[in-house]
């Protein structure tokens, strides 16, 4: 019996220097599929470590939450120790993730141009909230900034409320995507050229793609996309309604066949054929004429009601779920999306897993997120420091 195949990314040395989500995000799904990850923080740790509460046996749980098989350490890359300890590691990587200030690891001796003069083949993908140059470049934001930047946030919500943004970082993860997605076909890349290359992943920029549809629709009509609450701009009706019980089910006729099947459910048949609704762009148009009318039918029925017709029919629902029933549904335990891993200070932790599910090769979860410094000692060893070395540096607090 053949044993199991090696992960995509065994082999491929990873140094993670950035910090909060986005880059952090994009090298544990690295991690994820083989690669090993070493985390290099300051001497006071990334800063999500200070984010919250809550806390989980004094660990920030957004920093247990991307940073898992990662080893970590602690060094001060302002000092000209720490940068050459940094370009020890980065002679033999594959790649660097770094989220820094425009313009900082230049002045740190820490840039692409710096890595590459003694390691052409490695692979440097930058975060930024606004792009390397521009008259923004120097600029700070996270993803507040860059969902209200973007557009999103003004096509998000009712109409004539207060801004909203979306409830969780989904620019940040997004971006951690992309900058995975980038770092791998640089390493395709290389494999044909032999030389690696700088990946730039701008969060404004990952924003904007995110409504890539949305975005065609203003450019060919030249009109802002309206708040439109829980429907969407482009299939009628998909949208959440309130059933009897006061519950909320989140429903998607997004084509005529649906439609009708909806029709027949909501005793509505006579709407199969009325010219206003009887095609999807007559539905658009006239969204707020129709509205009224299924909003008032599902008030009808509870909701566990609603949900096992819409079951039988075959129309596209939902629950309107909190964490705790999400996390619970026995789709999303049946994907394992959710792992649990063992922590040296906060104990069982449970996080979310790889979203990407590869049949040979999958995503293995080896090491919990790291204490700031955890493997710092281990590191600095297996670079040919001896202890009265590494010694030395923790004494000058180059190190921790």
């Amino acid at each position: 019996m053949k044993g199991k195949a090696p992960q995509p990314l065994n082999g491929i040395r990873v140094l993670d220097l950035s910090q909060v989500v986005g880059g952090p995000y994009c090298a544990q799904l690295l991690g994820d599929m083989g690669a090993e990850v070493i985390k290099i923080e300051p001497l006071e740790g990334d800063t999500s470590r200070q984010f919250g509460p809550p806390f989980q046996g004094g660990e920030s749980t957004v920093f247990l939450g991307v940073n898992r098989n990662k080893r970590g350490m602690a060094v001060d890359l302002a000092r000209p120790e720490g940068q050459r300890i940094f370009l020890q590691i980065a002679r033999d990587a594959d790649v660097v993730v770094e989220s820094f200030k425009v313009g900082a690891t230049k002045k740190l001796n820490i840039d692409y141009a710096s890595v590459k003069k003694i390691n052409p083949r490695i692979i440097y993908c930058s975060f930024s909230a606004f792009g390397s140059s521009g008259p923004y470049a120097h600029r700070p934001g996270i993803d507040p900034q860059c969902q209200a930047m973007s557009g999103l946030v003004g096509i998000t919500g009712l109409p004539g409320l207060p801004p909203i943004k979306a409830g969780a970082p989904i620019v940040d993860t997004a971006a951690g995507s992309m900058g995975a997605q980038g770092v791998l076909l640089a390493i395709i890349s290389r494999g044909q050229t032999g030389r690696g290359q700088q990946v730039e992943i701008t969060l404004v920029d990952v924003c904007i793609s995110l409504q890539a549809s949305l975005a065609t629709r203003y450019f060919a009509t030249g009109k802002n996309p309206e708040k439109l609450g829980t429907e969407t701009h482009f299939s009628v009706p998909s949208k959440f309604f309130e059933t009897r019980d006061g519950k909320y089910i989140s429903i998607s006729a997004v084509n005529d066949r649906f439609w009708h099947k909806l029709c027949d459910l909501l005793d509505l048949k006579h709407l199969k054929n009325d010219p206003r609704f009887s095609s999807n762009p007559g539905r658009v148009e006239n969204r707020w004429h129709l509205a009224p009318i299924l909003d008032e039918r599902f008030k009808t029925r509870d909701f566990d009601d609603w949900a096992r017709l819409m079951a039988e029919a075959g129309v596209p629902h939902a629950p309107i779920y909190s964490y705790e029933q999400a996390f619970s549904d026995p789709q999303v335990v049946h994907n394992r999306i959710i792992i649990g891993m063992e922590h040296p200070t906060a104990g069982d932790i449970k996080v979310v897993g790889a979203p990407i599910k590869l049949s040979d090769t999958p995503a293995t979860f080896r090491r919990p997120p790291p204490l700031l410094g955890q493997h710092t000692r281990e590191i600095l060893m297996e670079l040919g420091y001896g202890d009265v070395e590494v010694a030395a540096l923790k004494e000058k607090k180059v190190i921790q």
